[in-house]
């Protein structure tokens, strides 16, 4: 993983959260550094579909406008710094 102009060892994780009962209903370890890939993989590790789905900035990417647009899930993603998406995602 990339830290301060070197590398270190270390994972991302993902984790999706239950709203209702706090709980962790899926999750994933991988060595990707950013979170763009890792929406469509969530996703699918879910054990059933969700109404409403948030996520950070880190998974604003543009093409992550079609999985929003197919999946049927009202999605919240913040798009901080990142206001070109905004008419992407929200089209």
């Amino acid at each position: 993983m990339p830290y301060q102009k070197t590398f270190m060892q270390g994972y991302n994780t993902q984790v999706a959260v239950d709203a209702a009962h706090q709980i962790i209903v899926a999750m994933c370890l991988t060595n990707c550094p950013t979170d763009q890939e890792q929406l469509p993989h969530m996703l699918k590790r879910l054990p059933k579909k969700p109404k409403v789905l948030t996520a950070d900035a880190g998974y604003a990417v543009g093409a992550h406008a079609k999985v929003l647009r197919t999946s049927s899930i009202d999605m919240y993603i913040a798009l901080r710094q990142k206001p070109q998406l905004r008419a992407v995602l929200m089209t």
